[in-house]
């Protein structure tokens, strides 16, 4: 029983930490959708009803995304110009030929996992949102 309490507190204490990170982390997320519309979606430049009123006075709406070019620009530099893993051994116990298996099965990983697409998932986010990562 006290193994089963104890795996419960855990459990607990865990689903309290993934609410506290959620919360924490909620506002930034929802701007960052935000600024991620307003580069990518169409009409989104301009405040909820705006397009809609002014189609109904019979005014032009119009929209210069000078945004867009630019992020791409960087998306782009990013996907022609991915980091890769290296694996150098560093201290007295470090063993190169080690050092080339890790990082051979690194590189296996990336290419049976198809990691380019998270690499450039997360930097479209981190353009469009400011918040871009993966997880391995």
């Amino acid at each position: 029983m006290t193994k089963e309490k104890d795996q419960d507190s855990i459990l607990d204490e865990i689903k309290k930490n993934l609410r506290y990170a959620e919360d924490y982390w909620h506002d930034n997320y929802e701007r960052g959708v935000e600024d991620k519309e307003f580069v990518t979606v169409k009409g989104a430049q301009w405040e909820d009803g705006a397009v809609a009123r002014r189609t109904a006075e019979g005014k032009p709406s119009l929209e210069f995304n000078l945004c867009r070019a630019y992020c791409r620009q960087q998306i782009n530099t990013q996907r022609q110009n991915r980091a890769q893993v290296k694996v150098v051994p560093v201290d007295n116990g470090a063993d190169a030929d080690k050092a080339n298996i890790i990082e051979g099965l690194i590189k296996d990983t990336e290419e049976s996992s198809d990691a380019e697409s998270a690499y450039d998932q997360a930097a479209e986010n981190a353009v469009y949102g400011a918040i871009g990562f993966f997880r391995i």
